[in-house]
């Protein structure tokens, strides 16, 4: 045979090898793939976990079971869960369990798919509560004033957890200061938990407040002389010291002139040794007064009387009838009373002291004043009106003429006066209808003075005879 017939059939020998395992492995192929044992591809699915969250409570936030959002498994396999995440303390988790994909065999197949994960979040908030400590105060007494208790005002503890209080501040001196305790809050084993809670604080103030002692001064007073008036005297009257401590009050008011002021002071105590505690103490000054009377000076003021004449009338005569200026003072009248219309006023004067430099000093002088009266009496007047007579012819009879009989208008005055009339025969008094004294001033304006005339008149006649 020949070299080349033998490769040729050599060649067909493996061919058909060859053909005969690629049709076998052929067959194993789909004889696996119809059992589930190997696929052509790998299956896409999406795992999705919700978000969850809860308010802390010292008990486990257990996270949810995944679904697949997106594609299926392949006939005959299943999810089997093998971790599901759970969180206890306060912050933000993945909501991330382990799964497995197994076959009907219970074979690990999760190889055969691309899994995409779209897991949420799990969140433990922190437990809100508000702890609270009230007041405390007390007056001073050399021990500390202590602040521990501390309670929850709002919010609740999580079942079986406790609050506890490990101290606090103290303030001895009079003071404030926030009261600060120290706490803890333990879970049932005992385990501080304190960072799992959201805390807000409302505590108050720790306040020692100083002794209140009460203290008064003395008062005085006299009638002006010129000299310094002084009243050292005090006295601790409320409030008691510590022992061993004393109270010392220097009084320093003082006055000189009419007037008045408190007697004031100022106290300190000092301990045995001297020092000065007078800040572990509250002074309730209870000042009295200092005052200088003025020089009491009786005056009284002469009264005056006319008729109305059209002046003022004013009365400048006065006395002291009491009491006296001091050597090189001189008083003065400043202001007078004025009586200008029918009617009375009491003469009040207001008086001016001075001293031997013109000083005004009328402030050291106390006055009572007697005051007289200064009266105006109305002017008397008649007046009698004018007489007229006529014929009868149907238009009215009048006559505005008059004569003044008796007393007499004071100068710049003048009369204004209306009277009756008649028309028809016979005879009737000319009575006045309207009488008006006025005053004509001296810019021309007319001031009505009726008020300051006592008048009276004596009418004339009118007449209307037939012919």
């Amino acid at each position: 045979m020949k070299r080349s017939d033998k490769a040729i059939k050599a060649a067909s020998y493996v061919a058909g090898v060859f053909s005969i395992a690629a049709s076998m492995l052929l067959v194993v192929f789909l004889i696996l793939s119809l059992v589930g044992l190997i696929h052509p591809r790998r299956a896409r699915i999406t795992l999705h976990t919700d978000s969850i969250s809860k308010i802390y409570d010292g008990t486990p936030l257990r996270g949810s079971e995944p679904v697949i959002s997106y594609g299926t498994l392949y006939d005959g396999h299943s999810m089997e869960i093998r971790y599901i995440p759970e969180c206890i303390e306060t912050g933000e988790y993945a909501n991330a369990p382990v799964i497995v994909i197994l076959d009907e065999t219970g074979a690990d197949v999760t190889a055969q798919y691309d899994i995409t994960q779209d897991f949420g979040d799990m969140t433990v908030q922190a437990r809100e509560i508000m702890l609270v400590s009230p007041d405390k105060s007390k007056v001073y007494d050399g021990e500390p004033l202590t602040a521990d208790e501390v309670w929850v005002g709002g919010g609740t503890l999580a079942w079986g957890h406790t609050l506890i209080s490990e101290g606090g501040n103290a303030l001895i001196l009079p003071g404030v200061e926030k009261i600060r305790p120290v706490y803890r809050i333990l879970s049932e084993n005992g385990a501080d938990v304190t960072d799992q809670y959201a805390v807000t604080e409302s505590f108050g103030d720790l306040e020692v407040l100083p002794i209140e002692i009460t203290l008064t001064t003395e008062s005085a007073n006299k009638t002006y002389d010129g000299e310094k008036l002084s009243a050292p005297g005090w006295e601790h009257v409320g409030g008691k010291l510590l022992d061993g401590h004393t109270v010392v009050m220097t009084v320093t008011a003082s006055i000189d002139d009419v007037g008045s002021v408190m007697n004031e002071g100022e106290a300190r105590v000092t301990d045995e040794s001297g020092k000065d505690v007078s800040f572990l103490y509250k002074f309730d000054y209870r000042f009295g007064s200092l005052e200088i009377n003025g020089i009491p000076l009786h005056i009284t003021t002469q009264s005056a009387q006319k008729v109305y004449d059209g002046k003022p009338l004013v009365c400048g005569k006065w006395e002291i009838t009491k009491g006296k200026l001091k050597d090189g003072e001189t008083i003065q009248v400043q202001e007078y009373a004025v009586c200008d219309s029918v009617g009375s006023v009491d003469n009040a004067m207001r008086f001016l002291v001075t001293d031997k430099n013109g000083r005004d000093i009328t402030y050291r002088y106390s006055f009572t004043c007697n005051y007289g009266t200064l009266s105006i009496q109305p002017r008397a007047i008649n007046i009698r009106t004018g007489s007229a007579q006529k014929k009868y012819d149907g238009t009215p009879l009048s006559c505005s003429t008059y004569e003044i009989i008796s007393g007499s208008l004071c100068d710049g005055d003048r009369i204004d006066m209306a009277c009756t009339s008649i028309v028809n025969l016979g005879y009737s008094d000319n009575y006045v209808l309207d009488c008006t004294i006025y005053r004509v001033e001296a810019d021309g304006t007319l001031t009505d003075v009726s008020a300051c005339y006592r008048i009276t008149f004596d009418y004339g006649t009118l007449k209307i005879t037939s012919g």
